[in-house]
Order: structure tokens, then C-alpha cells, then sequence
């Protein structure tokens, strides 16, 4: 699925996610589920003490608009960003955007 750069306008966004919206209700929910790809998004790292967010406490910088629509898309599908869920040494983290790894969370 070919997926949109930060150029796209809202309307291509929102039509992407509309489509992989679409993919992702196709996959069995016994079955695990990775969504790949750059998306652009800087989703920064989950306080404590919110608990609705699929963002883990490692994610890193701040948030912009691509990370919140993002993060809304996971929570409406109940995925986890798993690249944030674990704490790794920081010559790991890649700067700017990160790739999403994505297991189901039931």
C-alpha cells in the first residue's frame, strides 16, 4: 500500500488512512499484525499516567500533528507502537521519523 508524504494534502491523508483502515480490519484478530513504514510522524513518549495511547514510555521528542493522527489511528484498532514500548540504549534510536513495528494488543 503505497502510503503519503508529509507533502500530501489532508485529503490523500485521510484517504490512506481510510485505506489502511480497510487492510487492517481484514486481518483476523487471532492473527499478529505489523504495520511498517515511515510515517513521518513524531509520536514522543507517553506520561505515566495516560492511559488511553498507544504511544509506550519511550517514545521520543514531541508530538506533531502526523504522530496524534497516528496514534489515534492505533487506538482505533487497538495496536500498540511497539518501538516505543521498550527502553533501548540510545545509539539505537533512529533521529527524525521511525519506522513503526505494530503487534496487536489483545
Amino acid at each position: 500500500m503505497y502510503g503519503q508524504t508529509t507533502a500530501a494534502t489532508d485529503e490523500e491523508m485521510e484517504r490512506f488512512y481510510q485505506d489502511l483502515s480497510k487492510a487492517v480490519k481484514q486481518v483476523p484478530k487471532r492473527d499478529m499484525l505489523l504495520v511498517m513504514r515511515n510515517f513521518n510522524a513524531k509520536v514522543g513518549r507517553r506520561e505515566p499516567s495516560a492511559m488511553s495511547s498507544a504511544v509506550g514510555l519511550y517514545g521520543l521528542g514531541e508530538t506533531n500533528e502526523a504522530g496524534e493522527q497516528l496514534d489515534n489511528f492505533y487506538l482505533e484498532h487497538e495496536l500498540a507502537l511497539a518501538n516505543t514500548m521498550f527502553k533501548q540504549h540510545p545509539r539505537r534510536y533512529i533521529p527524525g521519523p521511525l519506522l513503526m513495528a505494530t503487534p496487536r494488543i489483545r
